[in-house]
């Protein structure tokens, strides 16, 4: 969006107000009314902020309270609609949900029958990769 500035002229919200879509002066003071997606209005402020700096994960969210979706690292809880770290699962990188894991870290291999991370070393006596 765009709002006329002191001066009479046409200024993009965007470029004042990182992630506005709509703005307005408000006795001289440049405010947000919408913010464009990924992004949230902050009330008291009046600006906007990345889901993920309010959200821990989140890269697209409704509001403050609820996420969409969730970053490479993260799964969405969908019992709060928040982003939760895959590293909750010990050596777990890339997850879906909380009781599996997709990618485990390079000292870690993926168990396929429990959908768990199971350290190398606790396969075989001094190993510190695997594959599997």
């Amino acid at each position: 969006g765009y709002y006329l500035d002191i001066d009479n002229r046409c200024k993009l919200c965007q470029q004042q107000l990182n992630g506005c879509g709509k703005c307005l002066l408000n006795s001289g003071v440049l405010e947000c009314t919408s913010c464009k997606s990924s992004y949230i209005l902050q009330p008291t402020t009046k600006k906007c902020s990345t889901c993920f700096s309010i959200l821990e994960g989140c890269t697209y969210c409704i509001n403050s309270t609820e996420c969409i979706s969730c970053s490479n690292g993260y799964f969405k809880d969908p019992s709060t609609n928040l982003c939760k770290s895959c590293t909750s699962q010990p050596g777990c990188l890339l997850c879906q949900k909380a009781s599996s894991c997709d990618y485990c870290s390079p000292s870690y291999f993926l168990d396929h029958t429990s959908g768990k991370c199971v350290k190398c070393s606790d396969k075989i006596e001094f190993c510190l990769t695997c594959l599997e």
